[in-house]
């Protein structure tokens, strides 16, 4: 849930103060313990990655707080502790660090060491997406589509999911489609949508593939193409899309007459709930 920094280091070759040397150290130590979490040029090694980024957050160095704070969460080189990664990620928070003002959010709004607060976990959102964090804009986005913890705004949750999803944040996408195809908040525009499920289905995203599987299947906005629809739908069901699934099945047995492979479908949509698969076997 909590997001590690995948930022790169901007070097620096004006004279610095004793300030900003602190800062380089930092950085260094920061940029050499990223190696050896992702194991860039290195072994792998979240140990070694674990004590670099203690050092550079200790030096203060806010990415390095947000990181450092995500491996006590995760439990990763060092033991899992929910205190420490608050207090680390709260350090990076207050330099106003955006992805660790998100990562707080989500802490406040699961009740990770903190007491659940859904309002103090809107204002940290409020804090990142301000600054153009994609997932803290998607998450703001929600709140307002859903008047969870705010008053209840489409136009306001239409903007937010449009500056996440051009930064191709692919659920952003999904959801700015599903507004421009119910029209929600905007005008309706089925190209739109269509062109936004296809850019979050390129991304993986099973929802998306559905829907576009759905648009295909269908010549819903798009020119009638079944085979499109089973690639779509069979990517998509293999991520377990019980929806998908059933879609698949029906696709194999009434337009492709492969009746093994509906009911391999059919069995598998119906242990995941879809009745009308049970119906079908």
């Amino acid at each position: 849930l909590l997001s590690l920094n995948t930022f790169g280091l901007v070097a620096c070759n004006k004279p610095v103060n004793q300030q900003q040397l602190t800062t380089s150290e930092a950085e260094l130590l920061y940029a050499q313990g990223k190696k050896y979490y992702l194991g860039e040029s290195v072994p792998q090694d979240y140990q070694k990655a674990f004590k670099l980024f203690e050092q550079a957050a200790n030096k203060g160095l806010a990415v390095a707080q947000n990181d450092l704070g995500g491996m006590y969460f995760e439990g990763t080189g060092i033991k899992k502790d929910n205190e420490k990664a608050f207090v680390w990620i709260k350090k990076s928070a207050d330099q106003n660090y955006p992805e660790a003002e998100y990562n707080l959010g989500i802490m406040y709004d699961h009740g990770y060491y903190v007491l659940k607060n859904r309002a103090e976990a809107l204002v940290f959102y409020k804090k990142s997406a301000d600054q153009g964090y994609a997932k803290a804009q998607y998450n703001l986005g929600n709140a307002y589509a859903n008047g969870d913890g705010v008053t209840q705004d489409e136009k306001k949750a239409f903007d937010l999911y449009t500056k996440a999803a051009d930064q191709n944040f692919a659920q952003a996408q999904f959801n700015l489609a599903n507004f421009y195809a119910n029209g929600t908040g905007v005008v309706k525009d089925k190209k739109k949508a269509f062109d936004l499920y296809r850019k979050a289905a390129d991304q993986n995203l099973s929802k998306a593939q559905f829907n576009l599987g759905n648009a295909y299947a269908t010549g819903d906005g798009v020119t009638k193409d079944e085979q499109k629809a089973l690639e779509l739908y069979t990517k998509a069901a293999e991520q377990d899309l019980p929806e998908a699934q059933y879609n698949l099945a029906n696709l194999y047995e009434y337009t492709f007459n492969n009746k093994e492979k509906a009911k391999y479908w059919y069995e598998i949509a119906s242990k995941n709930g879809i009745e009308q698969a049970k119906d079908a076997l």
